[in-house]
Parts: structure tokens; C-alpha cells; sequence
């Protein structure tokens, strides 16, 4: 993909200027360059993609520097494809991750833009999930913490709680296409997990930052609430069944049971489930 006209010698020169002054070594304010190239700064989401960045460089306080810097460097750019010049897809987390290579900047980071926050569910109701199938899907701490800063930065800067960004994005989107709705819906369980697994690594580390579920009780779960839950999901890891419960208001072993039944599908799953409202489905901790 060729980027034509003053947008792509925007792109251009950020990354030519990246290059001359750090090498191969990305930070964040390179990647601030190439958001503040696409994204106006009087705009929401320049707010948003600024409070992304700076919850990233929080969350990154489990991860080794070079990772946290690959984080805050991904925050900073992974709305940029709302703001292609001629989107190939319409579809902002692969057009983002067009603008990211274009720009010279490594296959990972373009991959974690390509599939910011759980991106496949909404692409198979695009019809586009094959074409974000063509980027590697990276899981763990960084894609995780991806996540949560995504998903605690405010729509217009700021931060919130990821329920009530869940909620607002939510409203925004209420009148949208049935299928739509339905897979936003379908991915929030897996956002919701990694929230919380990144919540429960920042406390564990004894970080002190404000967390996903700001009114959740901060202890480990009883081992038989986990036991229990284990016993209903034998595949998952213990990890995963205390962020279930770190997730839901009081460790409600029932929530967290929903929670962890509705992430169990990838966007293939049958969009039956995902009809029910997620007040239904987890308890929302206010």
C-alpha cells in the first residue's frame, strides 16, 4: 500500500526523522510523531490516543523496559487508521496497521494495531476477518496491557473504569447494525479478562496506579472459589480464573463463571449469546 499526496509525505518524513534520531529504537515520542502526522491535536481522539499512551507507560510497569516502550509506542498509534486519507478496508485497526508499516516501523507493532482490543470479533462482522487473519495474533502481557490502556483512556481523554467505557461505547454504537452490536458484545468477556489479568499483575508488582475495576476488592481470590471454577473450566489457567473473579463485583463465583463460559468462543462462535445484554451476563461493579 502506497500512501499518496501531503499525508503520506507526512508519514514519511516522521519516519525518515524517527530514523535519524533513534535507529532502530523505538520510544514514545517517535510514535507521538506519527499520531500528531494523521491525528488533528485539537481532536478527541488525539486526547484519547494521549491518555492510551500515558496508561500504557502504567501498565508497562510489569514488563521489561524494551516491551513498555513497544506499548506505549503501539497506544500512541493504534487509532491511526481512523484518520487513513483513502482507507483501504474502512475497518480503522487494519487501515492503522497499513499506516504503521507504510511508515517503516516493525511487523509487531503493526500486528498489535492490526488487532488492538480483541479487533477479530468485529472484523468477521465486517467481513474482514480474513483479511486481519494476514497479521500475526499476538496474546499475553503486552497485547493484554494493549487492552487495558485502550479500554481505560476516555473517548475524549481521561480515564475510566472498563466497565463504564464498555457502557459508553455502548451508547454510542446503539443504534448500529444487529451483527455489529452483537459481536461487540461477543468480545467484551475477553476484554474484560485481560483487564483484570493486567489489574492483577500491577498489584501483585505493588504498583501503584489506578486500576480496570477501580471498585474491585484487591486480594486473592479464596483457593476454593478457584477450585470450583476450575473444576467448570478445565482448560483454563489459574491466571485466568482470578482475573474472572478480580472482575466481578464481591468475586461473585457466579459472574465469574458467565464470564469465563462467554469467553470461550472466537469470532466464529454463534452470535446467539451474544445478544444478551452484558449487564445479564457479569454483574457491573459501580
Amino acid at each position: 500500500m502506497v500512501i499518496s499526496g501531503e499525508a503520506g509525505q507526512r508519514v514519511r518524513g516522521v519516519s525518515q526523522s524517527r530514523g535519524a534520531r533513534h535507529g532502530s529504537l523505538l520510544h514514545g515520542q517517535s510514535a507521538c510523531d506519527l499520531a500528531a502526522s494523521l491525528i488533528p491535536e485539537s481532536s478527541k481522539r488525539w486526547r484519547h490516543s494521549r491518555s492510551a499512551a500515558e496508561a500504557a507507560s502504567e501498565a508497562g510497569q510489569t514488563l521489561s523496559s524494551d516491551e513498555c516502550r513497544l506499548l506505549v509506542d503501539a497506544a500512541w498509534v493504534h487509532d491511526i487508521g481512523y484518520h487513513h486519507p483513502d482507507p483501504p478496508t474502512g475497518f480503522h485497526p487494519l487501515d492503522g496497521a497499513q499506516l504503521v508499516l507504510e511508515a517503516g516501523w516493525p511487523q509487531r507493532i503493526a500486528a498489535l494495531v492490526a488487532h488492538h482490543s480483541e479487533a477479530r470479533f468485529m472484523a468477521a462482522a465486517r467481513g474482514v476477518l480474513s483479511a486481519l487473519d494476514g497479521w500475526p495474533r499476538e496474546t499475553g502481557p503486552v497485547s493484554d496491557a494493549l487492552v487495558w490502556a485502550d479500554l481505560t483512556a476516555a473517548p475524549a481523554g481521561g480515564r475510566l473504569g472498563i466497565r463504564d467505557r464498555l457502557a459508553d461505547i455502548r451508547r454510542r454504537h446503539a443504534r448500529e447494525a444487529p451483527q455489529r452490536a452483537a459481536a461487540r458484545t461477543l468480545r467484551e468477556p475477553h476484554l474484560l479478562l485481560a483487564a483484570a489479568r493486567v489489574d492483577l499483575s500491577l498489584v501483585r508488582a505493588g504498583a501503584d496506579t489506578r486500576l480496570a475495576f477501580p471498585a474491585a476488592r484487591i486480594r486473592r481470590p479464596p483457593s476454593a472459589a478457584v477450585g470450583w471454577l476450575a473444576s467448570r473450566h478445565p482448560g483454563r489457567c489459574t491466571g485466568d480464573l482470578e482475573a474472572a473473579l478480580h472482575a466481578c463485583a464481591d468475586l461473585n463465583l457466579e459472574d465469574a463463571d458467565r464470564l469465563l463460559v462467554g469467553a470461550r468462543g472466537g469470532p466464529d462462535q454463534t452470535l446467539a449469546w451474544a445478544m444478551t445484554p452484558l449487564d445479564e451476563v457479569t454483574t457491573n461493579d459501580r
